[in-house]
């Protein structure tokens, strides 16, 4: 598994916060990874990157090998990334109490967040995965999330 690190120093203030009220951070990444996970799947829909960028068409060679029993879409040709039924997708949250991780567990889903030297990227969790960061709508979102639970505890 390759994994990516977002720099979350835009929301330390809130998280340290929310950490001496609460202790356990646990329900806010419950909510956090919820919105992320939204977010994911609003692009699939959308078929636009984070930043609102919107992915590029199949290559004539994909739509020439494409299988008659495929899905027809944009990163859901057999339908392994985005089913719920089994393990494909996960928000991989709650690992500790400060630690929220979200992401796929299918390894190839790397090509579409980077990638690669004959497709282009497809993003789906970060504005610019090199760099680890979220797109301004997904910021905003957590940092909405966030106010949330601030608003909640000193109300």
């Amino acid at each position: 598994m390759i994994e990516v690190t977002t720099d979350t120093s835009g929301f330390d203030d809130s998280l340290r916060q929310l950490q001496k009220r609460m202790g356990n951070l646990r329900p806010v990444f419950q909510d956090l990874g919820a919105v992320l996970e939204n977010k994911v799947r609003d692009r699939r829909e959308t078929l636009t990157d984070p930043t609102g960028q919107r992915w590029a068409a199949w290559a004539p060679s994909t739509i020439a090998t494409y299988p008659e029993s495929g899905r027809g879409k944009l990163l859901d040709r057999t339908g392994d990334m985005w089913d719920r039924t089994g393990p494909q997708w996960s928000v991989q949250g709650m690992l500790s109490d400060t630690v929220l991780r979200v992401g796929f567990d299918k390894a190839y889903s790397t090509y579409h967040e980077f990638g690669t030297d004959s497709m282009p990227r497809r993003g789906l969790l970060y504005a610019d995965p090199e760099k680890g960061t979220l797109g301004g709508e997904d910021e905003q979102a957590i940092d909405d999330v966030l106010q949330d639970w601030l608003d909640g505890l000193f109300d």
